[in-house]
């Protein structure tokens, strides 16, 4: 592997029960990038992260002390994915996983963990992988995008695989809506 890439996946597949969920996935994500991984549901992004996972294993990021105190049933959303981001960089890993992190929460919170995502980033030189269904934020934080439905369908930077054709071929013709002003440049 060279220097600067602190991962390389190749020729990656997974079968469960005798079913191929994931064929022949090829990809490098380099220290300190964004990768973002797109695709439509059930095509393989979770199993994915759990083909990866090993690598994971978070100091209290914009949370008061109080928060320690509270059972983690009384968190707000936003509150309990930063505890998670925070438990999960005791050991200072450089490769994070991220599964959706602010579905369910509000924007408020949702752009504190983006910006606690930067952060670890920009500080600590963290690689983040994430796996989200909103373009804006793929666009806006992540340096390069994997598409995959079952295979790997497209990999580069956002504008380059964000485009009309990119996503009718990973979502099909018709499924997704992608208006081309929805992505803020």
């Amino acid at each position: 592997m060279e220097p600067n890439k602190i991962l390389e996946v190749k020729n990656l597949s997974v079968v469960l029960d005798g079913q191929e969920i994931l064929k022949d996935i090829s990809f490098t994500v380099e220290r300190g990038q964004a990768l973002a991984v797109i695709g439509p549901n059930g095509s393989g992004k979770t199993v994915l992260f759990r083909a990866l996972l090993g690598l994971v294993p978070f100091n209290l990021f914009g949370l008061g002390k109080d928060i320690l105190t509270k059972p983690m049933g009384e968190l707000s959303g936003g509150q309990l994915q930063r505890v998670l981001i925070s438990w999960a960089m005791l050991n200072h890993p450089d490769v994070l996983l991220f599964d959706e992190p602010t579905t369910g929460i509000d924007v408020g919170a949702e752009e504190t963990i983006y910006n606690l995502m930067h952060r670890l980033q920009d500080e600590r030189g963290t690689t983040v992988i994430l796996i989200s269904h909103d373009l804006n934020i793929v666009y806006r934080y992540a340096e390069q995008v994997l598409c995959i439905n079952k295979k790997m369908m497209c990999h580069g930077p956002p504008a380059k695989v964000l485009n009309p054709d990119e996503l009718a071929k990973l979502y099909g013709e018709g499924g997704f809506y992608h208006h081309p002003a929805a992505i803020q440049h």
